[in-house]
């Protein structure tokens, strides 16, 4: 695809792994000698790759204030329980809540911590694959 469409921005290539976050982990540990503690790192989903500027720049911003930043929308959709026998008996109130999506923004540094923390404490295996899921079971807030 490189060659095909002349990408000429394209510096490292990392091969995806089963999961999100093997992929995540893989792009991690190539760029680990490539680039600085201090460099940011975008991460974004393969299967969703367009984003509008709007949003990525406000990722940026809110990344370079905060050291990490992710992209998050209102809830839009009506929200209720999932009771037992596919029943519903509660709602759920939306405004309480947002979606997270990408991109992911870091600064290299943060991002090789929240993985080296979870591996060490045995969560990349039973947290649901997305870098998020890992800073909330780390105890880490999301920006």
């Amino acid at each position: 695809m490189i060659k095909r469409y002349h990408l000429d921005k394209v510096k490292w290539i990392a091969d995806g792994g089963d999961t999100f976050q093997d992929s995540v982990m893989r792009g991690i540990n190539n760029l680990k000698n490539k680039i600085s503690l201090d460099d940011y790192v975008m991460v974004q989903y393969g299967a969703a790759p367009f984003t509008s500027d709007k949003i990525v720049n406000d990722v940026i911003r809110v990344m370079k204030d905060k050291g990490s930043a992710v992209t998050a929308t209102p809830c839009y959709q009506l929200l209720s329980s999932n009771d037992e026998n596919a029943t519903s008996k509660t709602w759920v109130d939306r405004d309480k809540y947002i979606q997270i999506a990408c991109p992911y923004w870091f600064r290299f540094s943060y991002l090789l911590s929240v993985y080296e923390r979870a591996e060490e404490q045995g969560l990349i295996e039973k947290i649901e694959p997305h870098t998020t899921s890992l800073m909330y079971a780390l105890g880490d807030m999301l920006y």
